[in-house]
């Protein structure tokens, strides 16, 4: 299950990577490109612009599969009794992680080594505290974050879901990680 933690992680930064776009996409005033040369001028400046698509679009692959697998074989039903909406630690997740990387100068190459060295720091952290529903990406893509418990017994579980869940719902569950499910 690591390489989907790590997978939702890389999805979690697909908000930082649209912003690191938008601070560091050149855009030269010049017709169409016709020739090799001028392609490769213009990707040499927008290196980092580059990187950054790549990643959005591993984000979203990612994404895409995460949520395919997940439609495999669910326990049986349960009715909830308790539900407590933590969709907002998102929040957290953004101002905390995603936000001072946007203030970062990125025409210096040490930001760069700086902004990579933490968040592969961040990542392992996010991937080892089991972190990653905490996704304000997943948010934006209508995937809601609770804890809640069932009527047949006293454990609470964090359920994630792509729908509004409420007290009564009778909902299936397959297991993502430790006390981590995907309900539906």
């Amino acid at each position: 299950m690591t390489k989907y933690k790590i997978g939702l992680y890389i999805v979690s930064l697909i908000l930082l990577f649209v912003s690191i776009i938008i601070k560091t996409y050149y855009h030269a005033s010049f017709e169409f490109c016709r020739s090799w040369d001028c392609v490769s001028e213009y990707a040499k400046h927008n290196i980092p612009t580059l990187i950054c698509l790549f990643f959005i679009l591993l984000g979203l692959i990612i994404y895409k599969l995460y949520f395919k697998e997940l439609n495999g074989e669910f326990a049986h039903p349960k009715t909830i009794k308790t539900v407590e909406n933590i969709s907002n630690n998102h929040l957290s997740f953004l101002a905390t992680y995603i936000l001072p990387f946007v203030t970062f100068d990125f025409k210096d190459e040490r930001n760069w080594i700086i902004l990579i060295f933490m968040l592969v720091v961040i990542g392992i952290i996010y991937v080892k505290a089991n972190f990653f529903y905490t996704n304000p990406t997943l948010s934006l893509f209508g995937v809601y974050v609770y804890n809640v418990s069932f009527e047949s017994d006293d454990s609470k579980i964090i359920a994630i879901s792509r729908g509004k869940l409420k007290s009564g719902d009778i909902v299936k569950r397959r297991l993502i990680e430790e006390n981590i499910y995907f309900v539906k």
